[in-house]
This record gives structure tokens, C-alpha cells and sequence, in this order.
């Protein structure tokens, strides 16, 4: 399934990777997930137009072009956008615990790389210093709204917050601002512990699947998507 031309036919946007493999699955491949950016990270120009404002539906359908669904950054941060080019889609907020959702961000991204820290935030409040542009001109083109992107994607969704706090209030806030974007009837609250059946009704799929439902280490995933 190709992501169609047009709203009448959107994709569906998902949150995790587990959700992705089962998506695939299901026929709704290929799943659009955060690795692709790392793979091209040029996406990452592409996906900070977007945050910046550059929200014409037909821009965010050649980005997504051939994936039959996404999930996951920079999708997710920026849903207002996604909806507005996709009004007809089917939408699942994926829950989970807040508290080991802070404990597995803070191994996975925030830990590893502390030295970046101050980067991504001056960037996402646009005060970089002449020192990070120099490092930044290492990685890719339109620097200052990448690495905005890149410090949102690391779960801080207020202007001016810090990454080092606050982690757990994000989540809560960001589940909360979908809830109130996607109309209920297009949208499924789905914890990945629920199995098939949910997902299955909520998609329209003939029938389940007789295999277990996927199961991905995702800090090891986004362990390789953090190798900058």
C-alpha cells in the first residue's frame, strides 16, 4: 500500500515500533519509521520545513511518498501537520507507563550523549553559538531547523524547556494534545499489551493473525538511531 495522493485515502500514523512491524504485518507496509531518517538524513531538512511552517499538504505527501503508514518522530511531533494533510486517516495513540517511559528516554537518548545536550537545546530556542554551528555544519544543510526538530524529538515539547527535566509531564502532554487534535472516531487508544484484536477492529481487517503480536527491543533500535 502506497501513501495515496490524497486525503481521501491517507496513511495511518502509529507510535511505536512494535505497532510497525504489526502494521506491516496486517498489509499496511511499508511502515514509515524514524530509522529512515537516520538512514537519509537529509529527511531531516525535509521534516524541519515542516516544523518551521512549510505545511502544504502536497510537501508532507512527497515525504511520505510510497510508505503505506508512519509512526514515530518526527511524525509524531508534528501531528497537527499529518492531520491537517491526512483529515480522513485512522490514528493510534499508543499508551504506556509514564514513569519506565521516562527511565527507558533518559538511557536511550538523554544519558548517552550529555555533551549534545546544551546543542539541541540552543537550538530548539534558536540561540546557537558561532561553536555549534561549526559543529552542526559537520552533519547536515539548514542546521538551525534540524537540530530544532532533533531537540523536540528528544520529548521536550515546550518552547523553551529543558531535556533534562520534565520528561514524563511531555508524554502526558503530548497524549493529551492527540486526544484533543484526532476526533474520537478516528482516533484508538491502544497499549501494544492488548494484542491484535483492537487493532484489527479499529483497522477493518478481516481476521487476526495466529502468530504472537510483535515484540521489538526498541532501546536497542533507538540506540542505532542515535548514532549521529
Amino acid at each position: 500500500m502506497s501513501t495515496p495522493p490524497h486525503p481521501n485515502q491517507p496513511p495511518i500514523v502509529f507510535g511505536t515500533l512494535s505497532l510497525c512491524h504489526a502494521l506491516e504485518k496486517l498489509g499496511f507496509g511499508p511502515c514509515y519509521h524514524p530509522l529512515h531518517v537516520q538512514k537519509d538524513k537529509l529527511k531531516w531538512v525535509e521534516w524541519a520545513k515542516v516544523l518551521q511552517g512549510q505545511t502544504d499538504p502536497e510537501f508532507i505527501y512527497s515525504i511520505l511518498e510510497g510508505f503505506g503508514s508512519a509512526l514515530d518522530t518526527p511524525v509524531t511531533f508534528v501531528a497537527d501537520s499529518i492531520y491537517k494533510a491526512y483529515p480522513n486517516a485512522k490514528y493510534i495513540l499508543t499508551i504506556r507507563d509514564p514513569d519506565q517511559w521516562e527511565v527507558s528516554v533518559r538511557k536511550t537518548f538523554l544519558n548517552p550523549f550529555p555533551e549534545l545536550l546544551p546543542v539541541f537545546e540552543r537550538a530548539q530556542r534558536g540561540t546557537l553559538t558561532e561553536e555549534d554551528h561549526e559543529f552542526l555544519d559537520s552533519r547536515v544543510p539548514n542546521k538551525q531547523g534540524v537540530w530544532m526538530l532533533a531537540a523536540r524529538a528528544r520529548h521536550t515539547l515546550k518552547p523553551g524547556g529543558s531535556l533534562q527535566g520534565d520528561i514524563r509531564d511531555e508524554l502526558l502532554t503530548h497524549n493529551a494534545w492527540i486526544k484533543e487534535l484526532i476526533p474520537p472516531e478516528n482516533l484508538l487508544i491502544f497499549d501494544v499489551k492488548e494484542g491484535w484484536g483492537p487493532l484489527v477492529r479499529f483497522l477493518e481487517v478481516e481476521s487476526e493473525l495466529e502468530e504472537p503480536f510483535p515484540k521489538v527491543n526498541e532501546s536497542a533500535a533507538y540506540k542505532e538511531l542515535a548514532q549521529f
